[in-house]
């Protein structure tokens, strides 16, 4: 019968590689996010990679109009920009009676720049009219607008 020495440098390897393994597990998990705009109306939170940094919200100086789009207040970029998250996170976007222009509010949704295909697009979103909020879930970072549905 076969009988498996085990010497203490073996152990030391065993602890190296466990050690190894907890750390990449550490490493890659994700960390909870939460980023508020400076006018307080855009909030992003959810969960991310660490290797995507800090997240940031900003009015954005300039932005890209679309004819068919009505966009509803101010249009915020969303940084790291242009990066896809690998798990969705929600982005929040408050609005006042004032932002609706005669719209109900039924009709308004979340949309973000596309830069593959230099267009609004709209995402699935959630309005709550008790709070003047609209919510979308996302695994995109862009420039994010209140709209209305076409």
């Amino acid at each position: 019968m076969y009988r498996m020495r085990v010497l203490p440098r073996d152990y030391l390897i065993i602890a190296l590689f466990a050690i190894l393994g907890v750390f990449a597990v550490f490493a890659h998990a994700p960390l909870e996010i939460t980023a508020t705009s400076a006018d307080g109306r855009v909030t992003l939170f959810g969960q991310a990679p660490k290797s995507f940094g800090t997240f940031r919200i900003m009015k954005a100086d300039a932005a890209p109009e679309e004819p068919y789009t009505e966009i509803l207040g101010p249009i915020y970029a969303v940084t790291p920009n242009t990066r896809l998250l690998p798990i969705p996170i929600t982005v929040s976007i408050s609005y006042t009676d004032v932002d609706l222009h005669g719209h109900p509010p039924r009709d308004l949704v979340l949309g973000y720049w596309d830069v593959a295909s230099a267009r609004w697009q709209e995402a699935p979103s959630i309005v709550r009219e008790d709070v003047q909020t609209v919510y979308a879930q996302t695994r995109t970072l862009s420039l994010w607008a209140l709209m209305v549905q076409p």
